[in-house]
C-alpha cells in the first residue's frame, strides 16, 4: 500500500462526459485532465462521495460498497496524480487564486443553461427566463463592483471603479432584447429575479465586502463569454423558437463589447494585489467563488422549473400588500 494519507480526501475535480462518450469520462482537476475509462469513473464517484478527510480506507470500503483492496488501488493511483490533497501547497497563493476561477469559469461554460438550452426540448419561455434572469445579474454587478472599490485600499479602488463605470448600463442590452421579444419596459424594469439569481447577487456581495480584490478573481468566473460562439448559440435559439435574429443582436453586441474590454483578464493583469493574501483568508475566497459556480448551477436548474411550468408569472413579479 503507497498511499499515505489514511483519511484522503481529493483536490477539487469534476468529471466530464462529452458529446455523448460512452465508453471514457475526462477528470478535470486544477493542473491537469485524466482520461478515464466509463468503469473507473463511475468507481471513482462511488468512493469520492466518502473520501472527505473524515473516513479512513476501510471506511471508505465499506461505505462504497467497492472491495477494499480496489479502493487502496485506486487511492494509490489518484495520490501518483497528485490528486488527494497534501498540507503543502504548490503553487503560491495569487497562482491558486487566479488558476481556480479559470478552472470553474471553464466547468461553468460546461453546464451552465445555455448547453441545456441546446441539448434538451425546453419551451421557449426557458429561453425568455434566462435572458430575463441575466438582466438581473447584469444590472447589479455594478453594483457589486462599486462596494468592492469603495473598501478597497489604495490603486486597488481606481482598477475597481473603472471596472464598474465600464459595466454601469450594460442591462439595457438584455432589456433591448427582451422589448424586441415583447416584453414591456416597465413589466421588465419591475419584475423581481428569481432566488437563485438573488443568491448570486449576494454572495458576489459577500465575496467583494471579505476581500475587494476579490471582484477581479469574479471577472475571471463570469466574463469572458466567446460572442462568436453566443452568436452561434442564439441563431441555433432564433431557428428553434421562431424569433427574428435582429431580436437577439443586443446579446451578441453586449459579449463582443465586453470581450473588447477584456475583463477576464483583469485577475492575471494585476494578480499582485493577491500577495498579501494569507492561506486562511485565500480559503474563503475560494469557498465563496465556489459557491457562486454552484450558484449558477442551481439558477440553471430553477430557470427550467419556474419558466417551464405553464401558468408562473413572466416576468416574475414581487409580492405587495395588494397582492394578498
Amino acid at each position: 500500500m503507497m498511499i499515505t494519507n489514511t483519511y484522503p480526501k481529493f483536490v477539487h475535480n469534476l468529471i466530464m462526459n462529452y458529446d455523448d462518450e460512452e465508453l471514457h469520462r475526462w477528470l478535470i482537476v486544477r493542473h491537469s485532465t485524466f482520461e478515464l475509462s466509463a468503469d473507473d469513473a463511475n468507481k471513482f464517484l462511488q468512493i469520492r462521495s466518502h473520501c472527505t478527510g473524515f473516513n479512513s480506507v476501510d471506511e471508505i470500503a465499506e461505505k462504497s460498497g467497492i472491495d477494499r483492496q480496489n479502493v487502496v488501488e485506486i487511492l494509490d493511483a489518484l495520490e501518483s496524480a497528485n490528486i488527494i490533497q497534501s498540507q503543502q501547497l504548490d503553487s503560491s497563493i495569487p497562482s491558486l487564486l487566479c488558476s481556480a476561477a479559470s478552472l470553474w469559469r471553464d466547468q461553468l461554460s460546461e453546464t451552465y443553461l445555455p448547453n441545456d438550452l441546446l441539448r434538451e426540448n425546453l419551451c421557449k419561455n426557458v429561453f425568455h427566463g434566462w435572458i430575463l434572469e441575466s438582466y438581473h445579474l447584469v444590472k447589479a454587478f455594478p453594483n457589486t463592483l462599486a462596494i468592492a472599490a469603495g473598501s478597497a485600499q489604495g490603486d486597488l479602488g481606481g482598477i475597481l471603479l473603472n471596472y464598474a463605470e465600464e459595466e454601469w448600463g450594460h442591462e439595457m442590452f438584455y432589456l433591448n432584447c427582451l422589448i424586441k421579444l415583447g416584453y414591456k419596459c416597465d413589466e421588465v424594469e419591475s419584475s423581481t429575479p428569481l432566488v437563485s439569481t438573488q443568491a448570486i447577487i449576494q454572495q458576489m456581495e459577500q465575496l467583494v465586502v471579505h476581500k475587494p480584490e476579490a471582484g477581479l478573481l469574479a471577472a475571471t468566473l463570469i466574463e469572458g463569454t466567446d460572442y462568436l460562439s453566443l452568436e452561434s448559440f442564439l441563431a441555433r435559439m432564433a431557428s428553434r423558437y421562431h424569433l427574428p435574429i435582429d431580436s437577439l443582436q443586443p446579446l451578441i453586441e453586449h459579449a463582443r463589447i465586453d470581450q473588447e474590454l477584456g475583463h477576464h483578464l483583469l485577475a492575471d493583469i494585476h494578480r499582485t494585489y493577491f500577495e498579501g493574501i494569507d492561506e486562511s483568508n485565500a480559503s474563503t475566497i475560494l469557498n465563496r467563488l465556489h459557491d457562486i459556480k454552484h450558484a449558477y448551477d442551481v439558477q440553471s436548474m430553477e430557470i427550467k422549473d419556474y419558466y417551464g411550468k405553464l401558468g408562473n408569472y413572466i416576468p416574475r413579479q414581487a409580492i405587495t400588500c395588494f397582492s394578498i
